[in-house]
Order: structure tokens, then sequence, then C-alpha cells
């Protein structure tokens, strides 16, 4: 049970709960137009062993991997391996036992083409290094592996050898392989210490924290089911009035919808249903007909506005915001990694900062924030008046020494350290790339974009606004006597002497 208990809850539980209910839609997504309950019921052990088998299966071949018992250590280290129960050898062994077992159980519960593709998915996730060959591959083969767990839980609650999956439910599994796809990466954001020295490069990891939350909420926003377009019939004809009152019957599904959008079309469904027990001639019937068709109107404008042609472009200028301000704050991130870099450079000989190269910059930041905060403590007392001697700050005072060999401020110098601290510490750092390859005319071009984009993207918050233009801007100062765009477009640059030494190592073949 080590090897699965962490995985009940995300698989078995949620699939076997799948599978039933699924069998129960009956016409929806079977060939069983009456589903009889107590049946279901009584298959539903058998969803459960095959869920759990083929759920065993797979994490017995997932964690006996090296990488993936390092990562437990980390992670989850009361599972069997890292808590000592068992070795990996033993576990490798117990594989060529469990194999054959699921093979032949699955011949009797059903579901075999489903196990046999999953052992094909665990074989490329864990011994092709599926897992590990970036977050596109992974949360593929997790898609896919979330598909084979769905439908054998549904070909076997259904009733295996009775009844058989429409057509319906092969969408239907298309659409939660695609759901898992898309935010597989919700997992990933309590692991990324146990990934991290795993060598794993998730979402997270890669893009950080604030990325990560973005390319799942997008999709997401994106995953709901369309709002269908009002009857357009005319309201004065009794199929008008009929089209109306099953639209507002229908619209009951539909969760994204405003509870005010709710309550106008049962509104409209009700004067519909009013209107059609009017005599069809009278001032009543037409006074009745007047109030329909302002509030028919006011359906269809709403839904123009919100699902028509100026709503899905709206909806795409909002996603395309999104993916641009994450572009920026992972280059924000950039642009800090490489400002924090120059403190722990040979310039810093025997200061803490080149000193502690192992530490990482949150816990030097909290060093620093401990002195400070000894320091307001001193003052507060009364400082030198009071005959007690000023508190030992050796990280402060380091501080102090950067900023007067960059010829910075101490303000700045905290600001950088404090910024990229807050940050997710593994940086994929494009910007160091282009510095190191002496890439000016790529970095260049890259600063003047993000630059003219800032107030695009955060409008009048510009306390965001500063803190980025003082990263990239430090940057460009390190970098550029000159950088500016022309009338046309090009970008034009002058290097500082720093970038010139870099050019040159760079073109000589030196390091």
């Amino acid at each position: 049970m080590l090897f699965t208990v962490s995985d009940i809850k995300s698989v078995i539980v949620p699939e076997t709960i799948l599978g039933a209910t699924s069998a129960l839609s009956g016409s929806l997504l079977t060939d069983n137009d009456a589903p009889e309950p107590w049946q279901i019921f009584f298959r539903v052990p058998h969803v459960v062993t095959w869920n759990w088998l083929s759920l065993f299966l797979f994490d017995l071949c997932n964690q006996s991997q090296t990488q993936s018992v390092l990562e437990d250590s980390v992670n989850k280290p009361w599972r069997a391996i890292p808590s000592n129960c068992i070795t990996s050898a033993q576990t490798r062994a117990l594989l060529l036992l469990v194999i054959p077992s699921v093979y032949l159980a699955t011949l009797r519960l059903g579901g075999t083409w489903e196990a046999v593709t999953l052992m094909v998915g665990t074989w490329m996730y864990n011994d092709l290094g599926g897992a590990d060959n970036g977050a596109f591959v992974r949360n593929l083969l997790n898609g896919f592996g979330y598909i084979c767990y769905s439908s054998g839980s549904m070909r076997i609650a259904t009733g295996y050898g009775r009844h058989e999956l429409n057509e319906t439910s092969t969408w239907w599994l298309g659409m939660i392989g695609g759901i898992i796809f898309t935010t597989l990466q919700m997992q990933d954001m309590p692991d990324v210490h146990g990934d991290a020295k795993r060598g794993r490069q998730t979402i997270p990891l890669i893009y950080g924290d604030r990325a990560a939350r973005w390319s799942i909420a997008i999709p997401v926003m994106r995953q709901q089911p369309a709002f269908p377009k009002p009857p357009t019939e005319d309201v004065r004809t009794l199929s008008g009035l009929h089209t109306r009152i099953q639209f507002g019957q229908n619209t009951r599904q539909y969760r994204d919808i405003s509870p005010r959008v709710h309550r106008l079309i049962q509104n409209l469904k009700r004067q519909c249903e009013k209107a059609l027990k009017l005599p069809k001639k009278g001032k009543e019937r037409d006074a009745a007909i007047e109030q329909i068709t302002i509030q028919d109107d006011f359906l269809h404008s709403y839904w123009e506005r919100v699902y028509g042609p100026q709503g899905l472009c709206n909806a795409l200028v909002e996603a395309t915001h999104a993916f641009r301000e994450i572009r920026l704050h992972i280059e924000y991130g950039d642009y800090l990694a490489v400002a924090c870099r120059k403190y722990r450079t040979e310039k810093m000989n025997n200061l803490l900062f080149k000193i502690n190269s192992q530490m990482q910059w949150p816990e030097i930041n909290a060093e620093i924030e401990k002195e400070e905060e000894r320091v307001r403590e001193w003052k507060f007392e009364g400082g030198f008046a009071s005959g007690k001697p000023h508190p030992d700050v050796p990280w402060l005072r380091d501080t102090r020494l950067a900023a007067d060999r960059y010829g910075m401020t101490v303000e700045d110098v905290r600001f950088e350290i404090r910024k990229y601290a807050k940050r997710n510490q593994i940086c994929h750092s494009e910007v160091k790339k282009m510095i190191d390859r002496a890439q000016f005319q790529h970095l260049g071009e890259q600063i003047l974009r993000d630059k003219a984009t800032l107030n695009d993207i955060y409008g009048q918050n510009t306390g965001t606004v500063i803190d980025y233009r003082m990263a990239i801007g430090r940057i460009q100062d390190e970098y550029f006597d000159r950088l500016y765009r022309d009338k046309e477009g090009f970008v034009h640059w002058r290097p500082t002497k720093k970038a010139e030494k870099i050019i040159n190592r760079f073109h000589n073949g030196r390091p």
C-alpha cells in the first residue's frame, strides 16, 4: 500500500467515480439504454481492483528508478523504498511477477487493451525517460495515461462483455486527456524541491511559480462549456415561443453563465409560457410579446458581446496579455538573476556573498533582514547613548561594500537581493545565456521590447512598472553605453567596456 497510497485520491477514487457515473449515464456514453444501478454498484469493486492493479504496476516501475528514490527522499520519505521497507532491486524483481498477473487479471475483469497500453506508457514514462524529457512530453504521457485509466474504468463499470462505450464516450475521453495535459503542472507545485533535486524539468521549476499558476488558470478558463446562441425565431410565432422555453430548460446545465443572466433566461422562459396561455389576439398578448422582445434583444446583445466574434476577440486579447505577462515575469527573474550574480564574482574577494556561494538568496536575504532588525532595536533603545555597542552586522557591512564597489546605493543592492529572494531560485536565465555568448544584439532587442510592453500589460500599476524598469535598467546600464530603436525599427547599440571584454573573450575562444 505504501507504493500506491499517495495516488488513491488522484487516480483510484476519481476514476472509480467516473466509471460508475458514466455507466449510469446510459445511452449518453454507452449502448445500454436502461442501466440497472444495483448492477453497476456490484461492479464498483471490479473497477477499484482494476485501477489499483494498473496503478500498482506503474508505481513499482516508477518508484524503483534511481532518480525517483532521490526525489521521494525529499518529497515523500515515507514511501516503501526511501523508508527501507524494500530495495529498488527487490521492487524490480517484483515487477516480473506483477506484470503477467495484471495482464491475466484484466482478461477476467475487462479493460485488457487499456491495461496493456498503460504498460507501454509506463515503459516510455519511466525507462525511456519520458518523465524527465521536458514538461510537454511528461504532460502528454500523463494525459494519455489518464485516458487509459478512464476508458478501462468506464468499460468495466458499464459491463464487460455485455455493453460497450459509444462514439460520444471517445470525445469525452479526449476531453479528459486534454484537461490533464493542460493542468498537470498543478501536481508539480508542492514537489518543486524534490523535482529540483532529481533534475526534472517541470513548469514551476523552469518558469517559476506565478507562470505555472497562469498556465493552469488560462486553460481552465477556456475549458468551460460554451453558452449556446439564443434562438432567433420570431417571438410572435408559436414555434418562436416554444424554442425559447426549450432554451431556458437547456441552459440550466451551463454554470459559467452569471446568476443575473440565468435569471434573465428563466424570466424569459416564464414570460413565453405565460404568453402561450393568453388569447392569440388582444392587448394582453401584444404587451407580453413586447416584453419578451425587449428581454430577447438584451439576451442576444449579451451573447454577441461575450461569446460572439467580439467576445472571442476580447478573450484572445486577454489570453495574449496573460501570456505576455508570463513571459515578462520570467524575463524579470532573469534580469534579477544576472544582477545578483555579480555579487559573487571575483571582485567580491573575501566578502560573505562570495564565501557563502552555496547559500540561496532567500537565506542571504533572511540574514540581512535579521541584522536590520537588530540595528532597529538598538536604535530604538537609544543607540550609543544607551551604552550598548553597535550590533555586529557582517552581512549589512558587506552589502555596503558591494554597493561601493559597483557604484550603487545600498538600497539598490537590497532591492535586487530582496526581489530575487522572493522568486523561485531555479531560473533558466536566457539573459545570462545571451551575455555569456556575447549576443548583445538579441539582448538589446529584448530589453527594448520588455520596456515597451510594460505599460501595455500593467497599465496604471506604477509600482510593478517601476520595479521592472529598475531591474531591466541595471542590465542595460551595465552592458550598453547606448541603446535605441530607429524609426524603421532597427536596434542600434554601443557596448560598455565590460561588454567589449566579453565580446573579445568570446570571439577569441576563451571561456
